[in-house]
């Protein structure tokens, strides 16, 4: 599935996400919590092709972590810089619909979302999943 494909499949997936908060468990959002929304569903709807190398999502994810190696190494962060030099060493080495298409990986991916809040970890990683079902490749874990 292309580019569009997997923002449309997010979408839905992020519209019930909605629904379900309306009618269930009614967490009041705040124009802040939308705007994060947006930004999960954006990201983690494609995120598990940043593995190939002419998609949108990995020049992205490659733009952003040179801009926070460079903020890295202007502040003197070396944590941050090393940080970046790993995942841009990752993002070279890694083949596509290998490690970064599995169960897992999305769970690794999206618990970072938990330093914002819940939910977004847990919208994080249903995007992440449906991204996967949509592609047809559901699996636990692979190298």
């Amino acid at each position: 599935m292309n580019r569009f494909g997997h923002l449309v499949v997010g979408g839905f997936v992020s519209g019930l996400f909605l629904l379900l908060n309306a009618f269930l468990f009614r967490i009041a959002f705040s124009l802040i919590d939308y705007l994060l929304l947006l930004g999960v569903w954006f990201v983690y709807s494609q995120l598990p092709d940043i593995d190939q190398k002419g998609s949108h999502i990995h020049g992205l994810v490659l733009v952003a972590l040179v801009f926070l190696g460079a903020y890295s190494f202007i502040w003197k962060s070396v944590l941050l810089g090393s940080l970046c030099i790993i995942g841009i060493l990752f993002l070279t080495l890694v083949h596509h619909r290998t490690i970064v298409h599995t169960v897992v990986f999305g769970v690794l991916l999206s618990s970072f979302l938990g330093y914002f809040s819940l939910w977004l970890s847990v919208l994080g990683f249903v995007l992440y999943l449906s991204h996967l079902i949509a592609d047809g490749e559901l699996t636990i874990w692979q190298w």
